[in-house]
């Protein structure tokens, strides 16, 4: 008689990362929003290269601002309102997420280029937010090959949370 081995399944919700690490991917033209809390930290990793990645950042009073993150603004957020104004369903879900956190996308007046077209595959940025903030990070560009012959890829961004998750969250 066989005696069925028994396995750890796979159970979804489960931090993979563990108890403060949160790990997210960026879809190529697409974007994701963090909630961030002081000391807070996140990294944005350019997994092909060649990508763009664009960060706005709104402060605790609801103002598209970086002094958060305590960075200085370079762009005035061009490229995510772009993706965030798309009628794709999840820029359409992530515009009603916004407005309901009480910020609104034509709001956006600043930003930040983390990575150029010409940034390297593996390329990586941290980043560490002082106070509670809300963080747009965009992955502009097209899914397809343009005249360039360089279409779009993913971001991954990695969360280390300054306190640690309790069981159920």
């Amino acid at each position: 008689m066989l005696i069925p081995r028994i396995t750890k399944p796979y159970e979804p919700g489960l931090p993979a990362l563990g108890d403060n690490l949160e790990n997210f991917l960026v879809n190529a033209g697409g974007s994701v929003t963090l909630n961030l809390h002081p000391g807070d930290k996140f990294k944005i990793i350019n997994l092909e290269g060649l990508q763009q990645a664009e960060l706005v950042s709104f402060n605790s009073n609801g103002e598209c601002s970086f002094t958060p993150l305590g960075l200085k603004s370079e762009h005035k957020g061009e490229l995510t309102k772009k993706i965030l104004t798309s009628s794709e369903e999840s820029a359409q879900i992530a515009y009603l997420k916004l407005k309901k956190l009480g910020h609104e996308v034509q709001s956006i007046n600043q930003s930040v280029l983390v990575f150029s077209k010409n940034s390297e595959a593996k390329s990586i940025e941290e980043f560490t937010s002082s106070d509670s903030s809300i963080c747009i990070i965009s992955a502009p560009g097209e899914t397809e090959i343009t005249h360039d012959n360089t279409p779009a890829s993913e971001l991954r961004v990695i969360v280390q949370r300054s306190k640690k998750r309790e069981e159920g969250e």
